[in-house]
């Protein structure tokens, strides 16, 4: 089933406007993936914009109760009107079991790890500077429950995560934690679903990273790939 160009345009003008008004946060969670799988074989290859920036995502049951996936978030936002720049990119891998819990309910919960980049600056004004320049792994365990049906899926996922990291310019460590809740629905055909994903993030250890964004919002594309038996 082809996607519509209208389709995309506004895909993209939502992203635009989100990026515009971020205010280029040193820590942007990737979009929550919760695959909420039917049954072994099952292919998924996601696509989101959003106010963390670009995500792709490719998820595999490999058995009936046991599910991968493969994370990906990446963004290059420089505006010489606001002096701020925010680039990132981050890759990630997760494994885990999904159970169909009663008639179309599910659950499922997943881990996994994942390395990222980040450089943050942002002038405020004259006599306010901010710089980040980091490289971090991340570790996450994510539990999920969600209802799906042919056409209309929905999802809620928790994800506790850990940054373990070193800022570039001065060779110090940090860690933090932080608890990331969304909420996913999916609207479409048994091929292929627009998605919608809204999202907060809790922090729960600080340290270094003083500033993290606060909510997530994503649109995007969900094909499925599998066969009809």
């Amino acid at each position: 089933m082809r996607i519509s160009v209208r389709y995309y345009r506004i895909i993209f003008s939502l992203f635009i406007i989100f990026i515009g008004n971020a205010c280029s946060p040193v820590y942007m969670p990737n979009v929550i993936n919760t695959p909420m799988f039917s049954r072994e074989g099952e292919l998924q290859a996601s696509f989101y914009a959003g106010t963390q920036g670009l995500d792709p995502q490719i998820n595999y049951s490999i058995t009936n109760h046991l599910g991968i996936m493969i994370n990906g978030s990446f963004i290059s936002h420089d505006d010489n009107t606001t002096n701020m720049i925010h680039k990132h990119s981050f890759g990630e891998i997760g494994f885990g079991y999904y159970q169909k819990i009663y008639n179309m309910w599910q659950f499922e919960i997943y881990g996994g790890a994942g390395y990222g980049k980040l450089l943050m600056q942002r002038h405020n004004n004259i006599n306010t500077y901010t710089s980040a320049d980091a490289n971090y792994m991340r570790y996450f365990i994510q539990p999920a429950i969600g209802l799906s049906t042919k056409y209309i899926d929905f999802s809620l996922g928790t994800r506790f995560v850990i940054l373990d990291g070193t800022y570039m310019e001065t060779s110090l460590s940090y860690n933090r934690s932080f608890l990331e809740n969304a909420a996913t629905i999916r609207i479409g055909g048994e091929q292929i679903k627009g998605v919608f994903q809204f999202g907060y993030i809790l922090p729960i250890q600080t340290d270094r990273f003083e500033n993290h964004q606060a909510f997530m919002l994503s649109i995007g594309v969900q094909v499925y790939l599998f066969d009809s038996d």
